[in-house]
């Protein structure tokens, strides 16, 4: 399945990405590769769970889920089914956290790839295969906007849209795509504010909580960490693994976990420098969400679901669920419960206590 990175901002009165900031962002890009710090990173084997696996809060029955996405609120989820009803490709439910019914369904025409809440969980976004991008009103069930396509200019055939995140309360939205490019679009008038090549393809992405740092999933080529303002520079973390998702995390969002084939590498956001690799043998991290406190970073194996304390990076919940591989997650904002999907069956909501 599509890897899948929810992340969501909470500073609405940032004005780091109107217009004429970002206009400078764009135009003055400034390629730097980073080859780590000049004393290395810290490598360890990462320690043992020190509790026991979590708790099952609740199993969720409907069909084969494909994107989860959870609102800063913690209080609204959404679900996408890839295969709906006949002639819809995909049914995206929301859902109530406080008791986990369904409040609404939408559906759509073309398959689902990555979804996103608004903030208060008043505006659903989902990009598709082709390259666009549906925004719903969660509490009238109407379309509000399409916007795209997404794909670069002369590029043939389908680009599908993998990552997408509202910021500015819900203004704008940021996605990411199969063309290696990330675009601004303005939801009220569907406009593209702007858009940036960061490199062949764009596997995931991610907003730190303060709105000044980007950063982007890249495969093969690592990942890229974009900083908004005036110089607009983009630094390239190089990964000799293939890197499937980033989140922001640790005190402030200063931190950057990358999740790639076998390791988990945390980086420093001011600096671009590796602080730190987890090293996890023969199993292929694929997919990982962060807490919107940053105190707790979820990833998703071939083997199993990882907790991770970003305080001091130990392990406080590891366990292989009785269905098998997750290939989709959602964290709720604190760290109190973590969703992951059921092969062909539904999700399942796990306790995650304090620790």
């Amino acid at each position: 399945m599509v890897p899948v990175t929810s992340r969501f901002v909470r500073s609405a009165n940032d004005v780091r990405w109107s217009w004429p900031i970002v206009a400078l962002v764009h135009c003055g890009a400034l390629a730097a590769s980073l080859s780590g710090c000049a004393a290395g990173p810290r490598t360890v084997q990462h320690p043992r769970p020190a509790t026991e696996s979590p708790k099952l809060l609740r199993y969720v029955q409907t069909r084969e889920l494909a994107a989860f996405c959870v609102a800063a609120s913690g209080r609204r989820m959404a679900a996408e089914v890839p295969w709906g009803a006949p002639g819809v490709w995909g049914e995206i439910t929301l859902y109530d956290t406080t008791d986990w019914r369904p409040v609404r369904t939408v559906r759509e025409k073309d398959l689902v790839q990555s979804l996103a809440l608004s903030p208060d969980g008043r505006l659903l976004a989902a990009g598709d295969w082709r390259g666009s991008i549906t925004v719903w009103s969660t509490p009238t069930g109407a379309v509000v906007r399409r916007l795209g396509p997404h794909p670069v200019p002369g590029y043939v055939g389908p680009v599908g849209v993998q990552s997408v995140f509202f910021v500015l309360g819900g203004k704008r939205l940021i996605s990411g795509g199969e063309d290696g490019a990330v675009s601004c679009w303005d939801v009220r008038t569907g406009r593209r504010l702007w858009r940036r090549k960061l490199g062949p393809w764009v596997w995931g992405l991610a907003l730190a909580t303060d709105g000044r740092h980007l950063a982007a999933a890249l495969g093969k080529d690592g990942a890229a960490l974009c900083i908004a303002g005036p110089e607009g520079t983009v630094r390239t973390l190089r990964s000799s693994r293939f890197v499937s998702g980033v989140a922001f995390c640790g005190p402030g969002g200063r931190q950057l976990a990358t999740a790639a084939l076998g390791s988990l590498t945390v980086w420093d956001v001011n600096t671009g420098r590796r602080v730190r690799v987890l090293r996890r043998q023969n199993r292929k991290a694929a997919h990982i969400a962060a807490s919107d406190d940053g105190r707790y970073v979820a990833v998703s194996d071939e083997t199993g679901l990882t907790v991770w304390r970003t305080a001091d990076w130990t392990a406080v919940a590891e366990w292989t669920p009785a269905e098998g591989r997750a290939s989709a997650l959602a964290l709720a904002p604190d760290g109190s419960w973590l969703v992951t999907n059921r092969y062909g069956t539904g999700f399942s909501v796990w306790g995650l206590a304090a620790r």
